[in-house]
Formats: structure tokens, C-alpha cells, sequence
């Protein structure tokens, strides 16, 4: 799908900070999700720049919206091409640095 929309600069931002190290330090072969990290790494090294950042669920309201409704959603992956209007305050109170209460 990025491919798709010609995205060549990746920027994955997560919570866990313990994903964040699987993806950035080598792989403990007997790793329960070794696999998948793999599998991520191998996807890494295509033509592309992918960064792996870590941020406090807190401070990202606009990325913790649709991921509270992924799991409800049924479907693996989807892609938007604009935001929900439930997200869009979110997003407003983001460029206007509006403090987490």
C-alpha cells in the first residue's frame, strides 16, 4: 500500500518501547514474535527510509484514536484518505499544542 502511494520516508511511532528495541537491536533467535521481526526487518530493507520512534501513549492522541479502533474494526490494515471527524479535533488541538489534561 505505501508502495502504492509512492511513500518513501517512514516514520513508525509506538508506545512499546520494548517493540521499538526488537526492531532496532539484534534479534534473540528463540524470541517468541522472531518471525514477524524478521519478516519487518526484511520489509526495512527495501528501497525506503524507515525510522522507529517511541512516544508515550499519552502525549499522541491523534495515533491513540485509530488505534483504539483497530481492534473493533475486523480488518487487519486499512488505509484513510481523510481523517475521521472524530479525530479532526484531536488533530486541531495538536497543531495548537493543547496540553494532555
Amino acid at each position: 500500500m505505501l508502495r502504492s502511494l509512492e511513500h518513501t520516508d517512514i516514520l513508525c511511532v509506538s508506545d512499546s518501547l520494548h517493540d521499538i528495541n526488537l526492531m532496532k537491536h539484534p534479534s534473540q533467535e528463540y524470541h517468541r514474535y522472531a518471525t514477524i521481526v524478521e519478516n519487518i526487518r526484511d520489509f526495512v530493507k527495501e528501497d525506503w527510509s524507515v525510522q522507529f520512534v517511541h512516544s508515550l501513549r499519552e502525549g499522541n492522541r491523534c495515533a491513540n484514536y485509530p488505534a483504539k479502533l483497530g481492534p473493533n474494526s475486523g480488518t487487519c490494515i486499512s488505509g484513510v484518505d481523510s481523517p475521521p471527524w472524530d479525530l479532526l479535533g484531536l488533530l486541531v488541538a495538536d497543531v495548537l499544542s493543547v496540553p494532555v489534561l
